[in-house]
């Protein structure tokens, strides 16, 4: 996909996701403003997620300004019982390991 893609949702915002997977290959081609996540790609304004999980590689082909193994971004949002089971993702071509990309306000 192009600016932001999960293995679930690309976008979420003020929405309640619960109980529920993904198993995906995630790819982001855009090279600004990009959100990426084995689950969402990015979560805002009072969004929640809970009891849920990714599996997967997260790509972004160029510099990315969000990618993680579960969730790409999340702004505003709560993240409780969700996890990764697999949170290493691809930056270019640099392996790193983080379930988030990038956290304010979580």
């Amino acid at each position: 996909g192009l600016t932001r893609v999960g293995g679930l949702a690309g976008y979420s915002v003020r929405s309640e996701i619960n109980r529920c997977g993904a198993i995906a290959e995630v790819t982001s081609i855009h090279s600004t403003e990009s959100y990426a996540g084995g689950l969402i790609g990015f979560v805002s304004t009072n969004g929640k997620v809970s009891n849920c999980y990714a599996f997967g590689v997260v790509t972004s082909e160029e510099e990315a300004s969000g990618c993680g193994g579960l969730i790409g971004t999340i702004l505003s949002a709560t993240i409780s019982k969700s996890y990764s089971t697999r949170s290493d993702f691809v930056l270019g071509f640099a392996f790193l390991k983080y379930p988030f990309g990038f956290s304010s306000y979580l």
